[in-house]
């Protein structure tokens, strides 16, 4: 990525690897009518800002997911909890590809 602000992409990927750690307690949480709310609002607060910074630097495929993740999330915001059992499963399956770009970050690997 030649034309990549690696001064905001450095703070991009410390606050990615920081949220890495809400990120499934928060999935887990929309199975209950208790803690869906605030576990939903959380989540779509991370993917909306995800979604601008990814955008801004031209990570166009974490850009992909993020949007299509905040898009569901949206949705969820919108609906009675808990959330099912296959976007809960989904939202886990993001979450290892998170995982898997994280690695990358960190070991440099800045060509998604």
């Amino acid at each position: 990525m030649p034309n990549l602000d690696y001064e905001i992409f450095e703070m991009f990927s410390e606050q990615f690897e920081v949220n890495q750690g809400y990120f499934e307690p928060n999935v887990l949480a929309l199975e209950s009518d208790e803690t869906y709310e605030s576990s939903v609002n959380e989540l779509f607060r991370m993917f909306h800002n995800y979604k601008a910074t990814t955008a801004y630097l031209g990570i166009s495929v974490i850009h992909e997911v993020v949007t299509k993740t905040e898009n569901v999330l949206s949705a969820l915001r919108v609906q009675s909890a808990p959330a099912n059992d296959a976007v809960i499963e989904w939202l886990l399956e993001v979450k290892d590809q998170f995982d898997i770009w994280q690695e990358e970050m960190r070991d440099g690997l800045t060509n998604f």
